[in-house]
């Protein structure tokens, strides 16, 4: 093959991004909604219908290049999106795609696109302001089982996330896991979670979920940055081999550069079930939450005292499961000594007893509560495996969805939380009225598209809300205007924000990435 890059510059680099970023929100913009477009998807081996934006925006593979660049930046606004909050996926691209759509016009017309940026973030800090003053808090458990079944999408499911995380609070943890039957439930299994996900995207191991998770697996705690490739090859030859153990989990300070390479080519090879992830905290906590974890899995801390090379298989610790996002990390099964558990948690509230700071107050209460409260599994099950992979992914959503609105609060759904705070978008000079428009045009199209895919006239509607007070909005299921809070007609105001933070981010890039786009090409040698 011949490698090589090829350019577009000014207007024809612009024009190519947006067409590749129109491909993904054409369809993604008709699953919005109940009342959305369900999209069939030719597989190649097998089809799939599809009605979740992000899963068909996954799809969207154009075969020109430059058009494939336009894709990939808007959907990865998406999948960020879906990291961070479980939902707002559709809304985000359709938000994303607006703004750079009306941004070009200006552009084109000779708006200078670094001005209209910093204006366009300014209205974007303005509406996430007001929504956040409209935001109602979410208390009871009626409300944490509306979010979680509108995420869902299923009742069953939503009464079971929302009564777990009433019961246990937003410090506790839930996830999922597959069923060994048909029947979906919620287990409390001993465990432990922690806010620090998977080290490279190469660890992945479901690309549907963005998940990587090792079964069965030995877990090597080190208190120390590992850099040398070299370093670890040692251990694995001499102590992991002999024990014919194939699934490693490395929890450490760090890893950086080739050892980081080391592990995710080992895993790519096959030769080894890995996974890295970066040790939770900081300073002389992040040792404490180390010798935490240890504890838990029953194996030991090594450090410059206790080196690597000194390492015994015995000081390696185990879970039946360790699965890892972006984001977090939960270790199910930890197979720790109970009673040296024990006489760790009662140290612990020893020193709560008379912390030497409020930080160290903070700290103490947390590891405590990681140590003592379990992790709750919600475990899916399916009559065919990749009806348990959907509802698996719907499941993982919602329960970001809810957790995202116990701590943010809630606000009407309908989209017409966007028509309720635009009009505070008032221009100080000629690019905030530039991008000041751009936004109000932008935010109404989401309740557009949502009544388009109705089969109603969202102009019509649109007028009629105007004499509606705040939180009244359209339900597209029996086309009535109601409150849509009492109606449990909700999104979490996380959601809401995020999207809107996404979406701008994302017409950003696009509108200041016409100067020039470059890619790689390939040509078959003749």
């Amino acid at each position: 093959m011949i490698h090589f890059t090829e350019h577009k510059y000014g207007k024809e680099g612009l024009d190519s991004l947006m067409e590749g970023a129109y491909s993904v929100y054409k369809p993604v913009s008709t699953t919005q909604g109940p009342r959305g477009r369900n999209i069939a998807i030719n597989k190649g081996f097998d089809f799939a219908i599809l009605h979740d934006g992000l899963k068909v925006s996954r799809f969207v593979n154009p075969k020109d290049k430059f058009l494939a660049l336009g894709a990939n930046i808007i959907r990865e606004a998406a999948e960020k999106q879906a990291t961070q909050v479980g939902d707002g996926t559709t809304l985000t691209i359709v938000l994303g795609y607006q703004l750079a759509k009306e941004a070009k016009v200006l552009i084109e017309s000779g708006v200078n696109p670094m001005q209209l940026t910093r204006a366009l973030e300014r209205g974007r800090d303005i509406l996430i302001e007001e929504i956040n003053k409209l935001s109602v808090k979410v208390t009871t458990q009626k409300q944490k089982i509306e979010v979680a079944t509108v995420a869902s999408e299923d009742p069953k499911l939503g009464k079971m996330i929302g009564e777990t995380y009433h019961k246990i609070g937003i410090d506790g943890i839930i996830t999922t896991d597959e069923s060994k039957g048909f029947e979906t439930e919620i287990e409390h299994q001993e465990g432990i979670s922690i806010n620090q996900g998977f080290m490279s995207w190469k660890f992945i191991t479901d690309p549907r979920t963005l998940t990587a998770t090792v079964r069965d697996t030995n877990i090597l705690f080190l208190d120390k940055t590992l850099e040398d490739p070299y370093e670890l090859q040692p251990f694995v030859d001499e102590v992991l081999k002999p024990q014919s153990a194939r699934n490693l989990v490395v929890i450490a300070q760090d890893i950086k550069g080739a050892a980081l390479v080391s592990l995710t080519e080992t895993k790519r090879a096959g030769s080894m079930n890995l996974l890295a992830v970066k040790a939770p905290s900081f300073g002389k906590y992040q040792r404490e939450m180390l010798e935490d974890m240890a504890t838990m899995c029953g194996g030991r801390v090594i450090d410059s005292d206790y080196p690597l090379k000194d390492a015994m298989f015995e000081d390696l610790g185990y879970a039946e499961s360790v699965k890892s996002t972006f984001t977090s990390t939960t270790i199910l099964g930890n197979k720790g000594d109970l009673k040296t558990i024990e006489t760790r948690i009662e140290a612990l509230k020893e020193l709560l007893k008379n912390p030497d700071s409020d930080l160290d107050n903070e700290k103490l209460k947390e590891r405590i509560s990681r140590m003592t409260g379990g992790v709750f599994v919600i475990k899916v099950g399916g009559s065919t495996e990749p009806e348990m992979n959907v509802r698996i992914e719907r499941v993982d959503d919602a329960i970001k969805a809810t957790r995202a609105a116990i701590e943010g609060g809630i606000v009407p759904g309908g989209e017409v939380i966007f028509l309720a705070v635009r009009e505070k978008l008032t221009p100080t000079n000629q690019n905030e009225e530039f991008a000041f428009r751009i936004l109000k045009k932008a935010v109404e199209q989401p309740f557009n598209m949502l009544l388009e895919n109705a089969g109603v006239n969202p102009g019509y509607y649109m007028a009629k809300l105007e004499a509606q007070p705040f939180g009244y909005g359209f339900d597209v299921t029996d086309l009535q205007i109601k409150d849509l809070i009492k109606a449990g007609i909700i999104d979490p105001t996380l959601v809401v924000t995020e999207a809107l933070r996404s979406a701008v981010s994302v017409a950003i890039l696009l509108i200041t990435n016409g100067g020039a786009s470059i890619v790689n090409q390939e040509e078959e040698k003749k």
